[in-house]
Formats: C-alpha cells, structure tokens, sequence
C-alpha cells in the first residue's frame, strides 16, 4: 500500500498471493469480525483487518490477519487507504455508534470508489423498527449497499445465545434470568454459527447483486418465549 492517510498506519505489511481474495475486515477486533477473520484465513483469503486501537494489533494478527490498518471510521481519508486494493468488504458498525447511519453510508461509498466488488455487512434483524435507533439506523446503510452496484450479502442477526452464556451460571445458581421485557415476550435465539457463513458470503464467487443473506433472520432461527429458551439453556451449555 503506497498511500497511507491521516490516521491510518498498517503493520507489517506482507503481500498477498497473486490468486488470494482480498478482504478488508472493518470492526477486527471485535467479536463478529473475530469470527469472520479465521473463516477467511482457513479459506486462503487475504485480509486486511481494520482497528481503531494499535493495541489490538496483536490479537487480531493471531485471529489470521495478514495485515492490520489503524484508522477511524469517521475520517475518509481513512477508510480510502484501508480500502485500496481491496477485492471484498466485512462491514460491521461499533454498537450505538453516533451517527451510524451516516457513517456506514460513506464507508459504502468509500468501498465504491475503491473498486471494491463485493460486501458483506453484518445488519440486524428488523431494522425497518424505527423505535429501535440502533436497528433503524442499518436500513440507509443496507439501501446505500443495494443501490451501489456491488455484489451484496445482507446479514440480519437476531438474538445470540451466547450473548447470556457469561451470566448463565448465576442463573442457573439464583434461579433469576433478568430481562427488560415480559417473560411471554418473543424472541429470537440463534447459535452462533456466523463465522463460518460470514465467511463463506465473502469467499464465494459468485453471488448476484440481488441476493439477500439472512444469518440469524429466516436460516436456522426460531421464536419463542423466554420461558422456553430458559428451560432449553440447562442443555446449552452444560
């Protein structure tokens, strides 16, 4: 990479194989990307995955980067350099992000003048809910991606599982399972097999500007209330 922007370094910078895909992995560090970034490495992708902090420099490299960029998704000039030469794009945004909407957009912009030919962004399920800022947020984003004319996957997660397991063996200790909703509420709830299909949506070669990914939305998802998931969570992780 010759041009490096304003807030944008990249560490120890090795080049790709001739054949390699190459994949700018936005949001490395965190736990969606950190799925995504192995699945690509076993599948002999070249990524580049992007951090706002050097110190994750390292945990990423050891989640299969070959190349780390340190930037802010806020500055263009940013996002430029950490696009260029770059064949496909994992998008995910910092959870409650300000401006989300806005932010997403240009770095799909940003992707388009990069010649970027394929993106894969991690949404949410519903983010037609415009009570729901952070779900609401996604839909501009979603609508810039369709109207880019890139290859697209649309991801639209719903409720991890493992999004309680750190707090299950105090509810299995206190027999107390705490949400902000009414125990008939429904919900959605999902293991996470993400990585792996994030990973398979990049590394693809062919898929139509038309096509709609759902992980978690309509693929292996079920609703049911609390009460159910909560006499299933025994055999989830025992």
């Amino acid at each position: 990479m010759n041009a490096i922007a304003t807030n944008f370094t990249t560490t120890e910078v090795t080049s790709p194989p001739k054949t390699a895909r190459r994949i700018l992995a936005v949001g490395a560090a965190g736990a969606s990307a950190g799925m995504v970034i192995p699945e690509l490495a076993k599948r002999g992708a070249y990524v580049r995955g992007l951090v706002h902090d050097r110190k994750q420099t390292v945990a990423v490299r050891d989640r299969g980067a070959a190349e780390i960029a340190v930037g802010d998704l806020r500055d263009l000039g940013s996002i430029d350099a950490a696009l260029e030469g770059m064949d496909a794009m994992f998008y995910i945004a910092p959870a409650f992000i300000p401006d989300e909407a806005e932010i997403g957009v240009s770095v799909v912009a940003a992707a388009v003048r990069a010649g970027v030919r394929r993106v894969v962004f991690s949404s949410v399920i519903d983010p037609s809910i415009s009570e729901l800022v952070n779900h609401s947020a996604k839909a501009p984003v979603e609508e810039a991606i369709i109207e880019s004319g890139m290859e697209y996957v649309l991801l639209q997660p719903a409720l991890f599982v493992q999004g309680i397991a750190r707090s299950w063996p105090n509810v299995l200790e206190t027999g107390v399972f705490a949400e902000p909703w009414s125990s008939e509420t429904l919900v959605g709830e999902r293991v996470h097999r993400c990585g792996r299909r994030f990973g398979g949506a990049l590394g693809r070669q062919h898929v139509g500007s038309s096509e709609r990914g759902r992980a978690g939305g309509r693929v292996g998802e079920r609703r049911l209330p609390i009460t159910s998931l909560l006499r299933g969570g025994r055999r989830l992780w025992r």
